[in-house]
């Protein structure tokens, strides 16, 4: 299940999107050299170009680093890269649009239906993968 919630979705115009039932998933992680992982993220794009010819709704989450690849940026070594996906995708058969008010309401009865010491919610652990000072950097040899 996937929800991409608008926090500007109205009952008149409901733009957050409940997505349930996986119908494909692909993954990508890096690859020990830049031409696999640039092979195997076309192989993935192809794949999901074909889910969406055939009528279904596709979510997709690409990861910042994928840009180092494409725009051909030199990166860390691969051992001291963290192994995080560079393209999630899943397709679906449908999805199903939801007001804001539906949204809260969902999630209340979605946490509701938990375990009391599974409704503590938060984050924690984040790891960056690069700094603000290399982000500027990549960011400037993009636009050059």
């Amino acid at each position: 299940m996937i929800l991409l919630d608008d926090a500007q979705s109205s009952h008149a115009a409901p733009s957050s999107r409940l997505y349930e039932k996986v119908l494909q998933c692909w993954t990508i992680y890096p690859q020990t050299k830049s031409s696999e992982t640039i092979a195997a993220v076309d192989e993935c794009l192809k794949s999901i170009n074909m889910a969406l010819a055939r009528g279904e709704y596709v979510v997709a989450a690409f990861a910042y680093e994928l840009g180092l690849y494409i725009h051909q940026i030199e990166r860390r070594p691969a051992e001291e890269m963290k192994l995080h996906p560079l393209v999630q995708a899943w397709s679906f058969k449908s999805y199903e649009s939801l007001s804001k008010e539906d949204v809260d309401k969902f999630i209340r009865n979605r946490i509701a239906a938990l375990e009391p010491d599974s409704q503590i919610s938060g984050v924690a652990s984040l790891n960056f993968s690069i700094d603000e000072e290399q982000f500027t950097s990549d960011i400037e040899i993009i636009q050059e």
